[in-house]
């Protein structure tokens, strides 16, 4: 998996975390919307990263939400 895909999965986990402040969500969104655009428009770098960290949110939304997908 590359940083790009990471990102956008670790975006829509985070838009679905409901305890969090509600000052902090923009800040959130504005993160990953300029790493994703650092990416996607101006070529920036995107490594192939470690997918562990991921397969546990996975465990952990399937437990929560019943699925996978986010």
């Amino acid at each position: 998996m590359n940083r790009l895909e990471k990102l956008k999965f670790e975006k829509q986990v985070a838009k679905r975390l409901t305890l969090l402040p509600f000052q902090m969500k923009p800040l959130i969104d504005e993160y990953y919307n300029r790493e994703i655009d650092a990416i996607e428009k101006y070529g920036g770098s995107n490594p192939v990263v470690n997918s562990d960290s991921l397969t546990e949110i996975e465990k952990i939304m399937e437990g929560v939400y019943g699925t996978k997908e986010t």
